[in-house]
Formats: structure tokens, sequence, C-alpha cells
């Protein structure tokens, strides 16, 4: 893993949505420039997961929209930003 990159958590089966919520959030909470954005992906990690970002439509949460995409953890990944109204 390179020295800039940072590793979402997983949730554990025996975790419940509070508790991984908290847990995730204190892991990458920093990493982002708001916390509804890393709220969003620490949400999106509780989903089930997509087959394809072709097959999946809109891959961004309510009131976020894509704006090109990022690497993550050596992945392209959607770049999901709020939306300014």
């Amino acid at each position: 893993m390179e020295k800039n990159e940072f590793v979402i958590p997983i949730p554990k089966s025996s975790e419940n949505k509070s508790a991984y919520i908290t847990r995730c959030m204190k892991a990458i909470g920093k990493e982002y420039d708001t916390t509804e954005q890393a709220l969003a992906v620490c949400y999106s990690q509780l989903e089930p997961k997509k087959k394809s970002m072709k097959d999946a439509g809109d891959p961004c949460w309510e009131g976020y929209e894509q704006v090109g995409t990022k690497m993550l953890n050596g992945k392209e990944v959607p770049n999901c930003v709020p939306i300014n109204k």
C-alpha cells in the first residue's frame, strides 16, 4: 500500500449499522473534503455491490452527482460530490 492510500473498513457480520458507520468515519473521515462525502462512502459499503458500473446506472447517493472518476485503493471509482443547488 502506498503511503497516501487509505483503506475503507469492511462491515463485520456481527456489527450493527451504527457501530460500522462510527468505525468507518474514524478511519476515513479526515480523507474527504466534507463529512457528507465520507458518510456517503461509509454507507455505500453497507449496500450490496452492483455487478458493474455500466449496469448500475447512477452510482452516487441521492443528493450527489458523479464528476468524473478518481483512483481509490488502486481502482478507478466514481467521484461523487454534493449537488450544488
